[in-house]
């Protein structure tokens, strides 16, 4: 996949494309030095799980742990196309 990766205030890293939603991405290689940068990511989707405030207060989850499913993408290598990212650049003015 291609896009910019971005930091959010949570701590929690994003691809965002040019195209399409944000895809939250995991990764065992260091990619806080690519924040910013367009890049190409190689890698594939797993299944994890975030607490859910409403499912573990009693309701909504059906899957019975308290959390709800999240589609992560596990990064496995990291290609920079751009050191600086003109998708986040255009989508901040």
């Amino acid at each position: 996949m291609k896009g910019c990766i971005a930091r959010e205030a949570s701590g929690a890293y994003f691809l965002v494309p040019q195209r399409g939603k944000k895809v939250q991405l995991n990764s065992s290689e260091d990619i806080v030095s690519h924040v910013d940068q367009q890049v190409r990511i190689s890698g594939a989707f797993v299944d994890a799980y975030e607490a859910d405030a409403k499912s573990s207060a009693g309701g909504g989850s059906s899957n019975g742990t308290g959390k709800r499913p999240v589609r992560e993408f596990h990064v496995v290598k990291v290609d920079v196309i751009t050191a600086t990212c003109p998708l986040l650049s255009a989508k901040k003015k």
